[in-house]
């Protein structure tokens, strides 16, 4: 392998092969890190290059031919808009903050003060996960805001529906399982006969019916997973809940990653 290495082009620390990945050659951890960062501006670059490009199909073709390119390209169109919304926002700004990625842009664009979550961003070297809150904090609904009943939605009704003539199809087949669905069904029927909810309300009896962690409790109450940490902290904050961090019992032998965080009431 060493040899040929040797006999390809070496350019900025790396091995230029013919269809293979390239192999970075250094072995100064300074020369690493520079090659990241280099490779970290370059990549910014052509983001830029890519919304100079979806604001340009904008001003030549028109809002209504996004859906239309991002279907050349293969992307989702909600990448064009986004792309889009970062380069107006960028365009506000004399200079573009050293300290800040392209992603910093496309997140802050989607807030109605996405001039001052730039400057905050760039001030306080905040992070693009940092930023999302910040973002999510400011769009999110009050956590007496109202969630409307679960049965008002007409595609819900109509999978109800089914799913009970389904039940009794099968119960009619084989008998032995009437009592099973038969319970099952005021199982379902008793949450989808949940009323219009307070936020607060709804995140409670999701967590006493066993929804413990943000992301199971997201999914269980049908709402953005950002949201809903912001209102999980909010309520933390107000004593109504408590967090526990997963105790070294609890995780499986040999398991990684940062340990899971359980909501209860308090």
């Amino acid at each position: 392998m060493a040899e040929s290495i040797s006999n390809k082009l070496i350019v900025a620390g790396f091995a230029l092969i013919d269809q293979h990945l390239p192999v970075f050659t250094s072995s100064a951890w300074e020369d690493h890190v520079q090659a990241w960062h280099d490779a970290e501006r370059e990549v910014t670059e052509r983001r830029w290059q890519q919304a100079a490009i979806c604001a340009s199909i904008v001003t030549h073709y028109g809002e209504g031919a996004i859906q239309e390119f991002a279907a050349s390209v293969g992307c989702h169109y909600q990448r064009v808009y986004e792309y889009r919304r970062a380069y107006q926002l960028a365009t506000r700004f004399s200079d573009r903050p050293e300290n800040l990625e392209f992603t910093h842009f496309v997140v802050a664009s989607s807030s109605p003060n996405a001039e001052q979550l730039i400057e905050q961003a760039a001030e306080q070297s905040l992070t693009t996960r940092q930023l999302r809150r910040l973002v999510s904090e400011e769009s999110t609904p009050a956590i007496d805001a109202s969630l409307p009943a679960i049965s008002h939605d007409p595609h819900v009704e109509t999978l109800w529906g089914a799913y009970v003539a389904a039940g009794s199809a099968l119960a009619a087949v084989v008998p032995l399982t009437a009592t099973a669905i038969s319970y099952a069904n005021e199982e379902v029927r008793y949450i989808l006969e949940l009323p219009e909810q307070s936020v607060q309300e709804r995140i409670v009896q999701t967590i006493s019916q066993g929804y413990t962690e943000a992301d199971a409790i997201a999914k269980a109450i049908n709402q953005d997973r950002n949201r809903v940490f912001v209102w999980l902290s909010r309520l933390v904050e107000q004593g109504v809940l408590t967090i526990r961090e997963q105790s070294l019992e609890e995780r499986a032998p040999g398991a990684r990653g940062p340990a899971r965080h359980y909501y209860e009431i308090a």
